[in-house]
């Protein structure tokens, strides 16, 4: 099951090895009105090192006129720990104007926590 990162604003941890789910809501500068993407938006993410890890995927649309895209990401076991950087690239359209649009958000990554299970946790 994934974890969700709600926008690209938000800063969430997640362990090395689980599956999140970044989230993307495309709307005018109301909040309300859903703006139609060209396309679904391009997402590229890197990770702590500066080694891409996935180069400009398909988002995927969630229903219709909603707003919001999303794209799901298995994080490698041997991911590198630190901050990783997700891009998301689109162009929005509003009665007949095409602007183009690239957005950061960030993600922590760190390996998870492991414990010998003999031991005597006080």
């Amino acid at each position: 099951m994934s974890q969700t990162l709600k926008e690209t604003k938000d800063f969430a941890s997640f362990e090395a090895g689980q599956t999140i789910c970044l989230v993307r809501f495309i709307y005018k500068y109301d909040g309300q009105t859903v703006v139609t993407a060209g396309a679904n938006p391009q997402v590229t993410i890197m990770d702590s090192a500066g080694t891409t890890q996935v180069t400009d995927s398909d988002s995927t649309k969630n229903g219709t006129e909603t707003g919001e895209y999303y794209y799901e990401y298995a994080i490698p076991a041997a991911g590198p720990e630190g901050v990783w950087t997700h891009k998301w690239a689109y162009t929005a359209t509003k009665a007949d104007v095409s602007q183009d649009f690239i957005e950061y958000g960030y993600i922590f990554i760190h390996t998870p926590d492991v414990y010998d299970a003999s031991e005597t946790l006080t």
